[in-house]
């Protein structure tokens, strides 16, 4: 072995300016100072280690001691070559899977899966940690650079010259501040130019034990399953200042610890192989900082991670990572057929309900499973849609949008194995007729690109892509993927990739991506890679409210089991139903609520159970983002259901276009969501105008005092209630800070109350 010579190199970008009062980034002898406003990041180089020393918010200290940046496990082919894969299959390998719905729509395996035995061993394991680094690495070069306006990146690269530990191989972090925002983010690049195949696993992209010191912590996207959070909250015990962590990351392949806030990748779900010239660089991971006062309000207590994550953390993920919804067409009010035609669907049902769906206000009709001859593809069945054409044409004569629901499975005489007969993932994964394609192949961008015929054939501008076998894995010589582990990432990758390549060739398709698809159901939530490459999320679980109890009735028209039903009970559901969406919502406001689906509104009347005030309650419901999705028999609505329907999405369209409310939420210094006491929330643009949607549950009392302290205190503001029809007066921002609206609703009421300026 080699003398480690350690070599210490500065760029001459080191010395550039800095980017902006506050936002800079600094060496002050061997450590680099990251500051992004009140958040400052000290990073201490010593030969090549390195190591977080400080990181503070407004001062505070939010690490025990220093901390290595980042680790990984790196070992060494045996013999030197690529893994095997798989070429051929029989049907004794098949993955059997099946939709099998109870509850909620879970997926049940059928089959144990496949094993693939290769004889390649990975062997001279070496766990590597940045503060440990000068074993293999004696070279480290730091880059200060500005790639794009409010922007400054630090790169910390290292290598071995000289070395035979693992020659040839270099590590660079990356950390990257953005003007106006007290955020850092960070990623890892690793490079193989050797002629050696490595493969590189229990990968952490950050190891900063900031749980240690911010020990209050709350999920911002739910934990679910075996996915974990994307979006975590770390704050002081009084609640003061803290951190949100947010990982971008796909799906279950990561890893957000929810005790100490290391983040990285899922060693359950995660490995890469680094072949000769070989590279993998991470998603990103960032914290956002915050602090400031906790206070409180006439009817609860705002605290600054509340009033941070509404306003300042939105404009972030929106500035800094990108929101594909801010870039679609949000396609609201969509109806789906799913729940009671299933995929028993047909061109005469069809006929019969899309007048009905414009007549309601529909933007969007939604042909659900069931149009494809083989249900999975994506050529129309001839038999049960004989004029598929005529039929497309008919949603467009009626005003509204055409979508299609679509899978990532194809049967076996499929168009698509036609083109490309190797673009099944393998081993193969069996559903209905069909087998699972490999989002890590070619057949990712045949999928995008016909996805876009179906736009330019049929018109169809809206896409609920469902199904699920990226979690079962793919081993296809023809893929990318060189083992299991490592196709999990490398599809989601590939699904991802597919997804902004139709926005890219098709800018009005908005695409919609389940939680099946993206790893399995029940389960995953929605997360920040889904955010910045899909433009809509259908969060799980499937809700039913209103079909029955557990939705016993579902793929059945409303006429078959009405008799079967008691009206009070399934008002009870659909109630139920609303108050599953709100809290399933408010679990997820770390991320932009307009682009999450909760499938939870049952356009279905059974015995009168669905009146006017169970489809106000819908529409407030999904009013905490968007309501953009209702699905249920059309055919079973009174002419008052239909008219009233048409009635509250004109006034929701009337509101969207004059405040933009859907893109806003306000919940700080408000009562929490309750199916019992009152609670409302915001939709309010940056003028304070908008809407405040007010719930009244089974109790509490009859009138009840509104604060509103989203507004701004020197405007005044003209208040009117949108379902009563009733002025309210004209109120000072203070005023409503302060409480002096009062409002009064019965049991289970509800109201929207417009908030105007003078101007408006």
């Amino acid at each position: 072995m080699n003398r480690l010579v350690i070599t210490f190199l500065f760029s001459v970008a080191v010395l550039s300016p800095l980017s902006a009062s506050g936002w800079n980034i600094r060496r002050q002898g061997n450590t680099f100072i990251i500051q992004a406003g009140d958040f400052i990041r000290s990073i201490q180089i010593e030969g090549t280690h390195i190591r977080t020393t400080s990181l503070k918010v407004a001062s505070n200290e939010l690490l025990p001691g220093a901390s290595p940046e980042m680790a990984f496990v790196i070992s060494r082919a045996f013999p030197n070559r690529q893994p095997q894969r798989m070429e051929t299959f029989d049907e004794s390998q098949a993955v059997q899977s099946s939709a099998a719905f109870r509850n909620t729509d879970a997926l049940e395996i059928t089959a144990s899966l496949f094993t693939f035995v290769d004889s390649l061993r990975w062997e001279d394991a070496l766990a590597l940690k940045s503060d440990e680094w000068s074993s293999c690495f004696n070279v480290l070069t730091p880059v200060i650079s500005a790639p794009g306006k409010g922007i400054t990146r630090l790169t910390l690269r290292v290598r071995g010259v000289d070395s035979d530990i693992i020659p040839d191989v270099s590590v660079a972090l990356h950390y990257e501040i953005y003007d106006g925002y007290p955020a850092i983010r960070q990623w890892v690049e690793v490079v193989n130019n050797s002629s050696r195949w490595y493969k590189l696993d229990q990968l952490r992209l950050s190891l900063l034990p900031v749980g240690q010191i911010l020990t209050d912590i709350i999920p911002l996207t739910p934990d679910d399953e075996a996915v974990e959070a994307s979006i975590r909250s770390f704050s002081s015990r009084d609640g003061k200042y803290g951190l949100i962590l947010g990982s971008e990351v796909p799906s279950a392949t990561r890893l957000l610890d929810v005790r100490s806030g290391e983040m990285g990748y899922a060693d359950s779900y995660f490995e890469w192989i680094l072949k000769p010239a070989g590279r993998f660089v991470s998603e990103a991971v960032s914290y956002f900082a915050w602090h400031g006062t906790v206070e409180t309000t006439p009817t609860a207590v705002s605290t600054p991670l509340d009033r941070c994550i509404e306003s300042a953390y939105q404009q972030y993920l929106d500035n800094c990572l990108g929101v594909m919804a801010n870039n679609a067409d949000l396609r609201a009010p969509r109806y789906c057929t799913w729940s009671n035609y299933g995929e028993f669907i047909t061109e005469e049902i069809a006929r019969q309900i899309i007048p009905i769906a414009a007549r309601c206000g529909f933007n969007t009709f939604q042909i659900d499973d069931g149009w494809q001859y083989d249900e999975l593809g994506t050529e129309p069945d001839s038999k049960k849609f004989p004029t598929f054409d005529a039929l497309c044409r008919l949603v467009a004569e009626e005003n509204m949008h055409l979508g299609l629901w679509v899978s990532c499975f194809r049967s076996a005489d499929s168009k698509d194995l036609r083109v490309l007969p190797y673009a099944m993932s393998l081993p193969p994964v069996k559903r209905l007729s069909g087998y699972g394609m490999g989002f890590a192949g070619d057949w990712r961008y045949y999928y995008a690109q016909d996805l876009v015929y179906l736009n330019d054939r049929y018109g169809a501008k809206y896409f609920k892509q469902d199904f699920t076998n990226i979690r079962l894995g793919d081993l296809a010589i023809t893929h990318e993927s060189n083992s299991r582990k490592e196709s999990y990432l490398r599809a989601l990758r590939g699904l991802l990739e597919s997804q902004a390549m139709i926005r890219e060739m098709s800018p009005d398709i908005t695409t919609l991506i389940s939680h099946e698809i993206y790893w399995g159901t029940p389960g995953v939530p929605c997360d920040l890679a889904v955010m910045k490459n899909v433009a809509f999320y259908h969060i799980p679980p499937n809700d039913y409210s209103g079909l029955g109890s557990g939705g016993k009735y579902r793929k059945q028209l409303v006429a078959e089991y009405a008799s079967q039903c008691d009206p009070q009970q399934v008002r009870k559901e659909l109630l139920t139903g609303c108050w599953n969406a709100r809290q399933r919502y408010f679990a997820h406001r770390g991320l932009p609520l307009y682009m999450l689906e909760y499938y939870g509104a049952a356009t279905a009347n059974v015995g009168a159970a669905l009146t006017t005030d169970i489809q106000d309650r819908q529409v407030c419901s999904f009013l905490m983002g968007a309501p953009v999705v209702y699905a249920g028999d059309l055919l079973s609505l009174t002419e008052e259901n239909i008219l009233h329907y048409k009635k509250r999405f004109d006034l929701l369209k009337q509101l969207h276009e004059k405040y933009n409310i859907y893109r806003h939420f306000q919940y700080s210094g408000v009562p929490r969501p309750t199916d019992e006491e009152w609670h409302w929330w915001g939709k309010l643009n940056e003028d304070g105008c908008g809407v405040v949607i007010v719930l009244r549950g089974s109790s509490g009392d009859s009138t009840r005092q509104i604060n509103i302290p989203w507004v701004k205190t020197d405007k005044k503001y003209i208040l009117k209630s949108l379902f009563a029809g009733k002025e309210l007066g004209e109120f000072s921002g203070k005023q409503l800070h302060d409480g002096k609206l009062k409002l009064q609703l019965p049991t289970w009421g509800q109201e929207i109350i417009e908030v105007k300026t003078q101007k408006n």
